[in-house]
């Protein structure tokens, strides 16, 4: 079994930028949608069919969807080695007059006809340059969180209340997914955006109904409802059931004990490692961070411009190293830039820059590398012996995935990319085992990524 493009896609290390206010309005980045008060995608459609008319309205809305991302901007993102976005959609975007009914959007339903035709037609316009997309439902019925990117301001979180909520939103989940097959650069669905915390009852149910309507090729995000451990844990106990990928939030400007630290202490604290070290070849994603400090953080140094770059160097540091990827909020603004919010800013100031895959002259396998397989199987093979010395292990098994991981770490290179979800590619590449000792197989390639990252290997910027 090769590397095929769709694998590539999905299971590369992710270099993302979310492309906020797009299909999910967001009035502080673009207001161009809203006529009145109001900054929820709700209060922009309302608003303008009341202004405007429905057919006059629609105009305006696709006029948006067609223009605030072309292929430049694409091109833009490629050029800064960018190569996945995050687009935040809600249900009321798939165009679809049965998942809006009895919702507030359906006196507007007419105004999203064509939206997910657009919707594809982008996919399809990033696909031509090799950027894959993870399509993101901000907006999940009776809102999954209280801020309005969610969809409305009505302030509330009723997913949680109502089996219904949840019921339509896999349903939204598994039309979405029956209309993007054709897409091999889709790289997931996440089926709900910064749950609130303490729902791990509700959203595991949930997010077990919405991982059996996705195809089992393509992984499903989930919020981590600001619990990231908890979260990887349970994606790692349950990997058995299908490819799950934890979508945490890093934000230094919102709370917690770094809200009002200096610049360099927060740095430190993340050269330290410790917020993610746990998270070592786990299927996580930073879905969101930008390079925004509190104004009392800024406060406390002379050194901004150093303090900039250092902390936004921290961040890509950590994420990629310890995640599957990263999707800095937000690409752009319609009025002039955003600050740290605004990915093109923060590249042009040279504050963060992706980093370029390693070079892939030695195709051997290291000689330490080899030295760790055979002092491993040694181990592996001592250990079940004495356990059940009886028991007609494969035990070659293990010594074909520690070969096949570093094989595919090759492949990955080989193709401009490193592999992000170990775990994940470890699980898909056992299917084609056929023995009742595949967990053999799966041990040796597990292992075999742990040593290439206590090496360095996965490490985009300090590969040996």
């Amino acid at each position: 079994m090769g590397l095929n493009k769709q694998d590539l896609y999905i299971y590369r290390k992710q270099y993302g930028v979310n492309l906020g206010a797009w299909f999910c309005a967001e009035r502080w980045i673009n207001d161009f949608l809203f006529t009145g008060e109001g900054s929820s995608e709700l209060e922009a459609v309302s608003g303008n069919v009341k202004a405007h008319g429905i057919d006059k309205a629609r105009e305006n809305f696709e006029a948006h969807w067609k223009s605030w991302i072309g292929i430049e901007d694409f091109s833009y993102m490629k050029q800064h080695l960018v190569n996945s976005v995050r687009i935040p959609l809600g249900y009321w975007s798939l165009g679809n007059d049965e998942l809006v009914k009895g919702t507030p959007f359906e006196p507007y339903a007419e105004v999203y006809r064509n939206s997910l035709h657009i919707l594809c037609e982008k996919i399809q316009e990033a696909g031509s340059l090799s950027i894959g997309v993870l399509l993101d439902f901000h907006g999940v019925y009776g809102g999954g969180n209280c801020d309005g990117h969610s969809g409305t301001s009505s302030g509330k979180a009723e997913f949680y209340e109502k089996q219904e909520y949840q019921d339509r939103t896999v349903e939204a989940v598994k039309f979405l997914s029956s209309k993007i097959g054709q897409f091999e650069n889709v790289i997931g669905i996440q089926v709900i955006n910064e749950p609130i915390w303490g729902q791990y009852d509700v959203l595991a149910n949930f997010y077990q109904k919405a991982r059996s309507v996705v195809p089992s090729y393509l992984p499903v995000y989930i919020g981590d409802g600001w619990d990231k451990d908890h979260w990887v844990n349970w994606v790692n106990d349950h990997e058995s059931e299908g490819f799950y990928v934890v979508d945490h939030h890093s934000y230094f400007c919102f709370g917690g004990e770094l809200c009002h630290a200096p610049p360099k202490l927060i740095t430190r604290r993340l050269d330290t490692g410790e917020e993610y070290g746990k998270t070592k070849l786990s299927n996580i994603v930073i879905g969101e961070w930008s390079c925004t400090l509190s104004q009392e953080s800024w406060s406390q140094t002379k050194l901004h411009d150093k303090r900039r770059r250092d902390f936004g160097e921290a961040q890509l540091n950590q994420y990629l190293n310890y995640c599957g990827g990263c999707f800095f909020w937000t690409y752009k603004f319609l009025h002039g830039k955003g600050g740290d919010w605004d990915f093109r800013s923060v590249v042009e100031d040279k504050v963060i820059n992706y980093p370029p895959p390693p070079p892939t002259e030695n195709k051997a396998m290291p000689a330490l590398l080899e030295q760790s397989r055979d002092q491993n199987f040694g181990g592996h093979c001592y250990y079940w012996d004495q356990k059940q010395h009886d028991h007609p292990y494969e035990h070659d098994l293990y010594v074909k995935g520690w070969n096949q991981a570093w094989e595919d770490y090759i492949e990955f290179l080989q193709h401009g990319a490193m592999i992000g979800f170990p775990r994940a590619w470890t699980q898909k590449r056992m299917t084609s085992i056929s023995s009742a000792s595949a967990w053999e197989y799966r041990d040796g390639m597990n292992a075999a990524w742990l040593h290439l990252e206590r090496m360095g290997f996965l490490n985009p910027f300090r590969h040996p």
